[in-house]
């Protein structure tokens, strides 16, 4: 991983900690992440660290598309809010 794929990860590990669940098209947004491949290797790599379903969902963009969610499962999530 370069330094900027490290640094996308460490965002998105942050996105998911927070809100719960992110979406690869969500981690394709971060200005640094150039291909959909880099998005992948960091959903990847978020899924190695922590406990998460991974799902399926279609993007509410005007096309159509479906996307992968990565969401933390229930016990992870219930000891964060607390």
């Amino acid at each position: 991983m370069t330094a900027t794929d490290s640094l996308a990860a460490k965002i998105a590990a942050a996105i998911l900690l927070k809100e719960g669940k992110i979406a690869v098209s969500d981690i394709r947004a971060l200005p640094f992440v150039e291909t959909d491949e880099k998005a992948m290797a960091v959903a990847r790599e978020l899924a190695s660290q922590f406990e998460v379903d991974i799902e399926q969902i279609k993007d509410s963009s005007p096309f159509a598309q479906w996307t992968d969610v990565l969401t933390l499962k229930a016990a992870r999530r219930q000891a964060i809010n607390r």
